[in-house]
């Protein structure tokens, strides 16, 4: 049992040397905002030409359409991203390609008077990005980048329990990512 434990510390040990002086991002999209998004990001750079992300994000928008009628939508998911940087200066940084992995679900309502009506979506999507990260002196990020996939599924569930998955019809089903992001950068350089 004492062989265990202390085997135990000695990865524990090993583990929290390594994270100690990894370098971890924290981001948030501005941008997002303009478009009814809030979103963050934390990316762990593994190497100096590689980086992981994971961005978790709330839509919302509520939209008078007249006539006492209105549309609104809540929804959320997560966001995770492998990121190759193409001759960085400073690790993790400068034109980076990768992929992502988004999932998205969220409930949509068209409410009239007393009335309400709606369904609820789920998504998948499996995409490419590209972008450019400028790391400044003081350890301030800033990103730009943008991606392109498709959803791999994507169920709609009316309120009268009707389900059905459009991941077969090729129009319904782009996935669009677009970032402007800044942000900060800790650990060691």
């Amino acid at each position: 049992m004492k062989t265990k434990s202390i085997l135990f510390a000695l990865v524990f040990l090993a583990i929290f040397t390594n994270m100690a002086t990894a370098q971890v991002e924290l981001k948030i999209n501005p941008l997002g905002l303009l478009f009814s998004r809030v979103s963050v990001a934390a990316e762990f750079v593994i190497s100096d030409d590689f980086g992981v992300e994971g961005s978790p994000f709330i839509d919302f928008l509520s939209v008078n359409l007249g006539d006492d009628t209105k549309y609104k939508t809540l929804s959320a998911g997560m966001m995770g991203a492998g990121k190759y940087y193409f001759g960085p200066s400073d690790g993790a940084d400068r034109f980076y390609a990768g992929v992502y992995l988004r999932f998205k679900s969220g409930k949509y309502t068209v409410e009239n008077g007393d009335e309400s009506d709606g369904f609820k979506r789920s998504r998948v999507a499996l995409g490419i990005l590209t972008g450019y990260k400028w790391v400044s002196e003081k350890n301030v990020v800033f990103e730009i980048g943008m991606g392109l996939g498709r959803a791999v599924s994507n169920v709609i569930t009316t309120n009268d329990g009707f389900s059905e998955d459009f991941s077969e019809i090729p129009v319904l089903n782009f996935d669009f990512v677009g970032r402007l992001a800044v942000g900060y950068r800790f650990g060691v350089r």
